[in-house]
């Protein structure tokens, strides 16, 4: 069943192929620095991170990567920070690729303003560079970090959107559920749920005024999913955003024996006094494909009952 949802997912998201005009964001042979914000890369997901690009036909580069780690981070954030403005600084490079998440990203955001503008391309823990940067004129892509392993749709999507057309030109799904139908327009934002919620009160909280806030989580139980949601509602006026996107939310359900809602029943609870389009199941963040697409994309969401749809449209 999961692979028929999959391969619906792919089906589906070329149904707009046709209409991108944008020019390719990269070019093959292209240097990508490797680059760790947040926690350190284990040997392995170093190997995936280099075969990777080079599937994509990249150049890995991987003089900005950390040796070590630092307690729970890839290295102090005085060298981290200075590690990823060097390789942003370096005219050799074009992008630059968070090898993994992990923890650790919010802690330099303010140093990664010294750096030349560049692309950045991670999620997960990442949400905070990502949404912090594209303000100050980064390109930044939401899509699998580089030391995972991907599987050929995410490979597609990350590979169309740099190459092809500059654009992922959309995402449909029969997947998932419509809690809210309707249609809208908007920015696209967010990413981590748990990134989300720690960025509210600081400097670097996210604006969801009339945008369309993607939202995806891994490893929280409903209680805390709910908590968090809570917070969302308490700290913002859900409905002053354009649309809500749910993206995976994986190993996220009940453990067994506890007295909890599901997942489902979680969100449904969550979202049901909100008035703007909310939809599941699309295929963006922890678990496979995971879809790439860039923050800051002007979208176009369409929810009806049986199918759910994001078309991009422009850049920021």
């Amino acid at each position: 069943m999961k692979s028929l949802v999959r391969a619906l997912i792919i089906m589906l998201g070329s149904f707009f192929s046709h209409q991108a005009t944008a020019s390719p964001l990269m070019s093959p042979g292209d240097r990508v620095a490797l680059v760790a914000p947040a926690s350190a890369a284990t040997g392995p997901a170093l190997d995936h991170a280099i075969a990777n690009l080079k599937a994509l036909g990249l150049e890995p580069v991987t003089d900005y990567l950390p040796t070590g780690s630092y307690g729970y981070l890839a290295a102090a954030d005085e060298a981290r920070a200075k590690m990823i403005i060097d390789a942003a600084q370096d005219e050799s490079v074009a992008a630059l690729w968070a090898i993994r998440g992990g923890y650790g990203s919010m802690r330099i955001l303010e140093s990664l303003t010294q750096a030349t503008p560049k692309f950045l391309i991670g999620y997960s823990d990442i949400t905070a560079p990502l949404n912090f940067l594209v303000n100050h004129g980064w390109t930044a892509i939401h899509g699998p970090v580089a030391g995972e392993r991907w599987d050929a749709a995410s490979t597609e999507s990350i590979r169309r959107l740099l190459f092809e057309q500059g654009d992922p030109t959309g995402f449909s799904t029969t997947a998932g559920k419509t809690l809210v139908q309707g249609s809208a327009t908007g920015q696209i934002v967010g990413g981590n749920l748990t990134l989300i919620t720690s960025m509210i009160g600081t400097d670097f909280e996210l604006d969801i005024n009339g945008k369309v806030l993607v939202l995806e989580e891994v490893s929280e139980r409903p209680r805390r999913i709910d908590r968090m949601l809570l917070q969302l509602h308490q700290h913002y006026d859900l409905n002053s955003a354009a649309a809500i996107v749910l993206g995976h939310f994986t190993d996220c359900e009940p453990k067994s024996g506890d007295p909890d809602f599901s997942l489902e029943e979680t969100l449904d609870l969550a979202f049901k006094p909100v008035k703007i389009p909310v939809a599941s199941g699309f295929a963006i963040g922890h678990d496979l494909p995971n879809l790439a697409f860039r923050i800051g994309h002007h979208a176009e969401i369409d929810f009806n009952e049986q199918f759910r749809s994001i078309r991009f449209t422009q850049s920021n």
